[in-house]
């Protein structure tokens, strides 16, 4: 069978198990991102079908928020994404729960060199770092495809602002690397390794901005509203971010 970039494919030795966008193609392998998760992969073309699925990634969700005031003032969420298509249907999101939003599509291993002028420019209350990521396994190490373009990215955003409760940051795709990540994040992937969906970070920032400063945000009711729940993404004790405007 002939493929073309843009086909929705998935791959016959993993039992079809994920729908893949094919973004590359080159010696008889292609190159794949999740179409509804934040997986890289690439594989032999003889290894892919055409998707009889057609998933479609949905971002009307009914999220369970904390409780507020009509006269509560949300945080402020600045978003980089590695996909395009991703960071629109999280600044969907963001849109339909009336949270502040300003979204930037970034390739990961840009995102170092990006963060800090974000930064200055738009002052964020919650920063989300995200895109693709994969993990390889070797007999000799574990390697993550973009786990070190987030490490950096975070890093230099906490020299902008070290306090872990005035900028919440969430980071990290499918699979990236959680004990590297949360040192500096306040949620980050994956703790089991696995996938996370296109929107599970969207959640969780929704779940900060909405909360109170003056309360801490409930992680676990924030976790378990995403794809993986604990073992895709978690976090620490972080206080939210909202104001009531007296």
């Amino acid at each position: 069978m002939n493929f073309k970039v843009g086909d929705v494919v998935t791959r016959l030795s993993h039992n079809s198990d994920c729908e893949f966008v094919i973004y590359k193609i080159k010696d008889n392998i292609a190159f794949l991102k999740g179409k509804c998760t934040r997986l890289n992969a690439d594989a032999p073309l003889i290894d892919l079908k055409l998707s009889e699925k057609r998933n479609d990634l949905n971002s009307n969700l009914n999220l369970k928020l904390p409780n507020f005031s009509n006269n509560t003032l949300f945080g402020k969420i600045l978003h980089l994404d590695g996909d395009s298509n991703f960071l629109k249907k999280c600044m969907e999101l963001y849109a339909q729960y009336k949270v502040p939003a300003i979204g930037y599509y970034i390739s990961e291993n840009n995102m170092p060199f990006s963060i800090s002028d974000l930064l200055i420019k738009h002052k964020p209350d919650v920063l989300v770092i995200t895109g693709h990521d994969a993990l390889s396994k070797s007999p000799f190490a574990n390697e993550y495809m973009n786990s070190k373009f987030f490490l950096e990215t975070i890093k230099n955003a906490r020299a902008f602002q070290q306090d872990k409760d005035s900028m919440p940051i969430l980071v990290g795709g499918c699979q990236s690397n959680f004990k590297s990540l949360i040192e500096y994040a306040n949620f980050a992937s994956s703790p089991a390794s696995i996938n996370i969906a296109a929107l599970d970070p969207a959640i969780i920032a929704i779940m900060i901005a909405t909360t109170s400063v003056n309360e801490l945000v409930d992680v676990l009711g924030a976790v378990n509203q995403t794809s993986g729940k604990v073992a895709g993404m978690t976090g620490i004790d972080t206080r939210g971010v909202a104001r009531k405007l007296y």
